[in-house]
């Protein structure tokens, strides 16, 4: 379970929603309109590229303090990979309307981001 660590909730809580997610529950379905980006707080996601297909390719496995989702916030275009929970995950969300606070108290998420695109 996600907890307060050393009063970083109230600049979580500023700048989104913590969501919990279930194992294996899908977060970003490739192909599908997605305007938001996650920053995992505690757990694991997954991204596949053809998920559930003869296709389906597992990208990789992200951990803590990583973002994902990102493609879809600052592009508007259709999601290019398929997000699940490998486990009981906690997520930031951030959306159009405090992006430009994540990046002020996340520089080196953005930097991260900035490389994987």
């Amino acid at each position: 379970m996600w907890t307060n660590e050393g009063g970083a909730e109230s600049a979580r809580e500023r700048l989104g929603k913590i969501k919990k997610i279930r194992e294996s529950e899908i977060i970003i379905k490739e192909g599908e309109s997605n305007p938001e980006m996650y920053k995992i707080i505690q757990g694991h996601v997954e991204l596949y590229t053809g998920f559930g297909t003869d296709k389906e390719v597992l990208l990789g496995i992200l951990g803590p303090q990583t973002c994902f989702g990102e493609f879809g916030l600052l592009t508007q275009y259709p999601a290019i990979y398929t997000a699940i929970a490998f486990s009981e995950t906690y997520v930031l969300r951030i959306t159009a309307e405090n992006i430009l606070e994540f990046v002020k108290e996340n520089q080196k998420n953005i930097i991260d981001i900035m490389r994987n695109m």
